[in-house]
């Protein structure tokens, strides 16, 4: 007999609310929003009304939100954005240096390579600070 498996991993593999299934087909059904017709255009109405709605839900500007394809590509930005906008010189002022990420050994594996990118082509150090049997930082 094979054993129960339980899936416990909803981080990515949520089921979805009705009412987001339901916003989400609607938008597929309304065009492509960089397109210039009208259905386009409206498809980027409902874009840009989600990200507003988003926004102001955490106390955001528009702007500040990124829609990505999806959580690979979401830490990625993250990392990579972060740690090169933290390098970025006020004007006249001098260059920092490599700067440095403090990480942990149970990161999601594109977090990991994602830090492994700016320590190998941006010169980032990187910290690694253990964590306890729940998971949570140790700081010493």
């Amino acid at each position: 007999m094979r054993p129960i498996r339980h899936h416990l991993d909803h981080a990515a593999t949520a089921p979805l609310r009705p009412e987001a299934r339901d916003a989400m087909v609607a938008a597929f059904d309304a065009g492509n929003p960089n397109s210039q017709y009208a259905e386009g255009r409206a498809a980027r109405r409902i874009l840009e009304d989600a990200r507003e709605s988003i926004a102001a839900d955490l106390g955001a500007e528009p702007v500040e939100v990124i829609f990505t394809s999806g959580g690979t590509e979401a830490d990625n930005l993250g990392v990579r954005g972060l740690y090169l906008g933290s390098l970025a010189d006020a004007p006249g002022a001098p260059s920092p240096g490599p700067g440095t990420v403090v990480t942990t050994p149970v990161e999601h594996d594109a977090i990991r390579k994602a830090v492994a990118h700016v320590a190998d082509h941006h010169g980032a150090r990187v910290i690694e600070a253990p964590v306890d049997a729940g998971g949570r930082v140790v700081v010493a």
